[in-house]
């Protein structure tokens, strides 16, 4: 800030849903995707209890238009609207494409073959929590996208998935969504701090 420049830095974690620039997708849940694709089912690595915080892209963009008018020079924001284990984001891709059954686990070593080592290690296999506390009560951030979980599981995503070449999952998918209630629905877990 002694240079005349007003810095701020956001610190998003898992961001989810689908951006407008160049790069329209995330990495986690796309990885995900493309391994339950592969394999019929969704895959975590070990027991997929390894946890983490996560943005929708809509509510990201707001946050940065927020901290553009309102932060302070030399300020630091968490962005995250809620968490998830990676077992209950693999539950919701199931669920998306209609497996009757339980997520399976993988080694680090056979998530490293699909992810890569660091990846499989640092990304898919670790903890990221983090709370925006500050960037709720210091720029007013108030998220209002779907959250993780919604967003994999909601009728629309299979849509964009059966456009995107998935029809196989789509129609099994909305077979199920439409003849079965939905009894083990992904546990949502909320974190508002």
């Amino acid at each position: 800030t002694g240079r005349g420049i007003h810095t701020v830095i956001l610190c998003p974690c898992l961001i989810y849903g689908e951006g407008l620039g160049v790069n329209k997708e995330s990495m986690q849940v796309p990885w995900l995707l493309d391994v339950a694709r592969k394999y019929g089912v969704a895959k975590h690595i070990g027991s997929g209890s390894n946890i983490w915080s996560n943005v929708h892209i809509q509510d990201l963009v707001a946050l940065y238009l927020l901290a553009i008018d309102k932060a302070p020079p030399g300020s630091f924001y968490f962005a995250e609207n809620g968490a998830n284990s990676m077992r209950e984001v693999c539950a919701a891709i199931n669920f998306m494409m209609g497996v009757d059954g339980p997520t399976q686990s993988m080694t680090i070593e056979e998530a490293s073959a699909e992810w890569g080592e660091a990846p499989a290690n640092h990304t898919m296999g670790s903890n990221s929590r983090v709370f925006a506390k500050r960037a709720r009560e210091e720029l007013g951030w108030a998220p209002r996208a779907p959250s993780l979980l919604d967003e994999i599981t909601d009728v629309r995503v299979l849509f964009e998935y059966a456009a995107a070449g998935w029809w196989g999952y789509f129609w099994l998918s909305f077979t199920v969504r439409r003849s079965t209630p939905r009894l083990a629905q992904p546990t949502l877990l909320t974190l508002n701090a």
